[in-house]
């Protein structure tokens, strides 16, 4: 069903049909295929119906479906159709990069940055801070006011 539908969906050898393709999706999806439960999510997303898509994506990722993972976890990270988690989002984008899938390995590459960038920042403030603290020290000292 999940081939017939990709035909459909893409109108190869048949007549472009998305609503048919949507409903073979379904029936696929609903006897637990799931290639099937990912492609209904996919719609569901596009359409922005983003609650609806989060199910079927959980439902493909909890079966070890690679791109339901990847897809589940920007749900999680941009609170599509749920809230944002981002622990859950790291978590399935783990499980995905740990396949290969690409995306998700960029995205962990690019949550590594941040929290890298996070870490200098906080260095930096540390050492403004310290610093504010040695020139209010001096200024005490030599009875300037400050500025």
């Amino acid at each position: 069903m999940v081939f017939l539908g990709e035909f459909y969906e893409h109108g190869r050898g048949v007549k472009l049909d998305k609503k048919k393709a949507a409903r073979l999706f379904r029936m696929a999806a609903d006897r637990g295929d799931a290639d099937a439960q990912f492609n209904v999510g996919f719609l569901l997303y596009s359409e922005k119906k983003h609650e609806e898509a989060f199910r079927y994506y959980t439902l493909a990722a909890n079966q070890g479906y690679t791109n339901g993972e990847f897809n589940l976890g920007i749900c999680y990270k941009r609170g599509e159709g749920t809230e944002v988690d981002l622990v859950k989002a790291r978590y399935w984008f783990e499980r995905a990069a740990a396949k290969g899938h690409e995306d998700a390995i960029k995205a962990l590459a690019a949550e590594l940055e941040i929290d890298h960038l996070k870490e200098e920042i906080k260095k930096l403030e540390s050492k403004i801070s310290t610093h504010k603290t040695e020139i209010k020290r001096r200024d005490d000292t030599i009875g300037h006011a400050p500025v």
